[in-house]
Parts: C-alpha cells; structure tokens; sequence
C-alpha cells in the first residue's frame, strides 16, 4: 500500500513540474507554443506578368491610282445620242448619264456611270478612326457648281459634283462641291469585338493582336465622286474648260477612347478616365417644323432639349431622285447654344428659285437624333 503510494506521489510530481513550465516541443517543420500571445510573420516577393496595349492603330488605305477619279462632262447627252460611236469599248454605259466615270469595281452595273468606283479605308484598329476629307475642283472656266441636285429653276451652265460618303454600306449621304472645294469629317468604329486577343511570343512577351481575319469584323468608309451636267442649259461657251479633281484625307486615331460601335474592342467604358467620358447630351425637340423664307434675311430656329446639346452631325435634304444631299455647313448655317441659322445666302437662293424645301437635322448625340423641318418663301 506505501508502494502504491509513493508511486502516485511521483506520477502527481511529475505532472505538475510539466504543467509549471513554458515547453516548446519541435515536430518536423511545426512550432507549438502554450504562450497567450505569439507574434510572428513571412515575407515573399511578386513580380506583374506584363502589361499590352489595347489601343492598337492599323489602317489599310489602297494606292492613290487604285481609283479613276477622271471623268467626261456630256451636258448635250451625245455619248447616249449615238451610243458611243465616239468610244467603242464602252460595252456596257448609263444612258442619259451627263457626266461619266470609267468603272472597274467588281459587281458594279456599267462600266461607265455617273458615280466613280470607291476609294475605301478600312479600320483595322481596336479603336475608332477619325477621317477628314477635303475635296476640291478647279478649271471650269464659265461652269458654275452647283448644290442643287435638280437645277431647280437653274438655267445657267452649272455642274453638280459631290463626294458620297458611307460607313459600311450604310447612312450613304453626298456631299456637293461648292466654290471648288469640300471637307467633311467621318467616324469610323473599331474592329468588333474578338477581333483583338492578348498573345505571348518568345521574341516580345504578351502583346494585343489580331486574331480576326474575317473582313466583316472591320469597318470602312468608301468615298466616291458623283456628278451631273445642268440639262436645262444651253451650252455653248463654256470657256477654257480643264476640270481637275483632287482628294485628300488625313487618319487619325480616336484619342478619346470612345466608340460609335458597342461590339468593339474598345468597349472598356467602366475603365477609362472620366475626363474621357462622352458627355450626357440629351434629346433635342423642334417645336415648330416649317419655317416661312425672307429674301435679304437670315432664318433662324431654335431647339429645345432636356439636358446638355449636342451638336449636329449634319443636315441633308432628298433630291427628286431620292439621293441624301448634305448641306454644307461652312457655306450655308451656323449652329450655336441651340439656335440653328440658315444664313442670307442660302436664304436668297431659295425665295429667287421660288422653292420649298424640307430638311433633316441629325445631332451628335447617343441616339442620333433627326429632326425635320420645313422652309418655304
């Protein structure tokens, strides 16, 4: 029984020296402690797998001699008259044409017409393209141009030239050539969306590239040159005659980041700089829609809208035969705080001419907003 006893006493001992002391007890790669309070830490250093950039700038402009921007003014109607006799390869002409373009393009239906082939530009960039065309015409000699697609109550010997415009086959929209010269500015939206991927190559680490081949992921803007001969002059004298054409155009790349396409590549909204942002323009509204012409007197007409104006893209009214003329706005309206104004000289052409005339005002706004308006003398 003392055995047993002196047996326990040394077990109880012996648990409460290993209950008074601070053990550390090291197991492989593991640190236990019994302290209340551990402090301890790690450390490790990172690296950035990379950085691209998304804006990537990649335009194909064809050679100059690529497009036959020459032509043949025929206000008497000959070449139709006699049917050619005058060229024997034309195989395939306009008739009743008065002005016509040698054409090469494939699908086109004559291969002489009034409209030129299509000098185009494609946007191969992940980011929208700006296109500012300038357009001019000299050595007419008596020829007078003309904006006025009909010749409404014009019997002098003027010409009709324009450039026609278009973004993807669609909104096709012309241009007139006035006091030999014209400029017009078009947006044209980056490649959809997909058409760009990040890749990684040994030589150059990650980069933004192409990966789309497929043509209907780009768009373009085609520009064309388009005339008529006033059929209700007498052409007689017209001078020394040596028309000349020329176009220019300078690309650049959309600074802003914005896109008119939402499919783009360039579709990061959320992460661009607010200072980039597209302002919040509201809709514009017209009150009245016809006006009443005063010879000697500038037409003004006010808009409304429900939050930040925009500007107008453009104005364009509908020949007889159907075409979108565009208004040009260096020679014929201003448009500012709201109030468009038809100046004294577009007013005076068309009270002299006796004509009414109903245009559409398209602003610059998400939406592109159109609104049309009536004048008449």
């Amino acid at each position: 029984m003392k055995r047993h006893g002196k047996l326990l006493s040394i077990l109880l001992i012996c648990a409460l020296v290993c209950l008074s002391c601070n053990a550390l007890v090291f197991a492989d790669d593991k640190t236990q402690t019994t302290e209340v309070s551990v402090v301890g830490g790690v450390s490790g250093s990172g690296t950035v797998e990379g950085f691209v950039d998304e804006e990537v700038f990649s335009v194909d402009v064809p050679l100059s001699s690529s497009v036959d921007f020459g032509f043949i003014i025929d206000p008497g109607k000959f070449i139709t008259l006699t049917n050619a006799v005058a060229h024997p390869d034309w195989k395939n002409f306009e008739r009743g044409a008065t002005i016509f373009f040698n054409n090469n393009e494939e699908g086109k239906r004559y291969d002489h017409s009034s409209i030129s082939d299509a000098f185009k530009i494609t946007n191969n960039s992940s980011v929208s393209i700006d296109v500012a065309v300038d357009a001019t015409l000299e050595g007419l000699g008596n020829v007078k141009l003309t904006d006025d697609r009909d010749f409404t109550g014009d019997k002098s010997m003027s010409l009709y030239m324009a450039i026609v415009a278009s973004v993807d086959g669609q909104d096709v929209m012309e241009y007139p050539i006035i006091n030999e010269k014209q400029t017009l500015n078009v947006r044209v939206p980056g490649a959809r969306g997909g058409s760009y991927a990040v890749s990684w190559n040994e030589a150059s680490g990650y980069y933004y590239g192409l990966v789309s081949d497929d043509e209907d992921d780009f768009s373009y803007i085609a520009l064309r040159l388009t005339g008529k001969a006033n059929p209700n002059a007498l052409w007689i004298n017209p001078g020394n005659t040596d028309p000349n054409f020329e176009l220019s155009w300078t690309v650049q790349g959309d600074e802003t980041g914005e896109d008119d396409d939402e499919d783009s590549n360039a579709d990061n909204a959320d992460n661009e700089d607010e200072d980039n942002e597209e302002p919040e323009y509201g809709v514009p509204e017209l009150n009245t829609t016809t006006y009443k012409l005063t010879a000697g007197s500038a037409l003004p007409i006010s808009f409304t809208c429900d939050g930040e104006m925009p500007d107008i893209r453009y104005i364009y009214s509908v020949a007889s035969t159907g075409e979108k003329v565009v208004l040009n706005r260096d020679a014929y309206y201003t448009f500012e705080n709201g109030t468009l104004t038809l100046n004294e000289d577009l007013v005076n052409s068309l009270v002299s001419k006796g004509i009414s005339r109903e245009y559409t005002a398209v602003f610059d706004n998400k939406d592109k907003t159109a609104l049309r308006f009536k004048v008449e003398p």
